[in-house]
C-alpha cells in the first residue's frame, strides 16, 4: 500500500510539473507572438509612371481579356488576382438534385456542408 501511495503522488506531481511547464511555455510564445496585425508586414517603393500607348491599347482591348468565373459579364486581364479566386457557386445542379436548398434548410446542415467545401 505505500508504494502504490508514493506512486500515485509521484505521478500527480508529474502531471502537476507539466501542466505548470505547459502554461508557462504558452505565456512565454504569447508574449513573443503579441497582436497578429503586428506580424503583417507591406513594403513598396515608389516608382515613375511611364505611359505607352500601345500597352495601354493591348491591355484595354476587349478582345485581350478573359472573362470573370464569378460574373461572365465581366471582362479581366489575364496576371488579374481575381482569376485566381475560386468560385463557389451559391446552388449547384447537385445541390438541386438532393433537394437542399439555400432558402429551404430545416436541418442546418447546408450550412455546414457550404462551410466546409
Amino acid at each position: 500500500m505505500q508504494f502504490v501511495a508514493k506512486e500515485e503522488k509521484r505521478v500527480k506531481d508529474l502531471f502537476g510539473d507539466a501542466k505548470k511547464r505547459a502554461q508557462r511555455r504558452r505565456a512565454y510564445y504569447d508574449s513573443k507572438l503579441g497582436d497578429p496585425m503586428q506580424l503583417l508586414r507591406v513594403s513598396g517603393k515608389a516608382t515613375k509612371l511611364v505611359t505607352n500607348p500601345e500597352s495601354y491599347s493591348f491591355n484595354e482591348d476587349p478582345k485581350n481579356l478573359m472573362p470573370w468565373a464569378s460574373d461572365p459579364a465581366i471582362k479581366i486581364d489575364r496576371f488579374d488576382g481575381r482569376a485566381l479566386l475560386d468560385y463557389l457557386p451559391t446552388e449547384t445542379p447537385a445541390m438541386v438534385d438532393s433537394g437542399l436548398r439555400m432558402e429551404r434548410d430545416e436541418d442546418g446542415i447546408g450550412d455546414e456542408l457550404r462551410f466546409e467545401r
